[in-house]
């Protein structure tokens, strides 16, 4: 009788929703496991976009300062100085924020 009783809790839709949760939650804790032993300093997925985010800051700065310095043209940015300052703070951030990326231990 107590293995009846076992076999029809097992089959019950909450039982099947809490032995994939079980499941769920032991992959997840692996893949993060894998994640904090890699040597190359965590997961490449993870930092895959706050790296892209931060090159395209270093881009777009670089673009500001070009166009604020009247180098690059075809902008209302074209030749003022307060856009090739903005472009250097832009440049700037994007190069901390790289950095602070690609630290050991992260």
């Amino acid at each position: 009788m107590g293995d009846e009783f076992i076999a029809e809790s097992l089959d019950s839709p909450l039982a099947k929703n809490f032995l994939m949760t079980l499941s769920e939650r032991k992959k997840y804790q692996e893949s993060r496991e894998r994640c904090e032993d890699n040597q190359q300093g965590g997961c490449v997925k993870m930092k895959l976009l706050p790296n892209i985010v931060a090159g395209l800051a270093v881009v777009i700065g670089i673009v500001w300062i070009l166009q604020g310095a009247g180098l690059l043209g075809g902008s209302f940015m074209t030749g003022r100085t307060e856009w090739f300052w903005i472009g250097i703070v832009t440049a700037l951030a994007g190069c901390v924020a790289f950095l602070w990326l690609r630290r050991p231990g992260r």
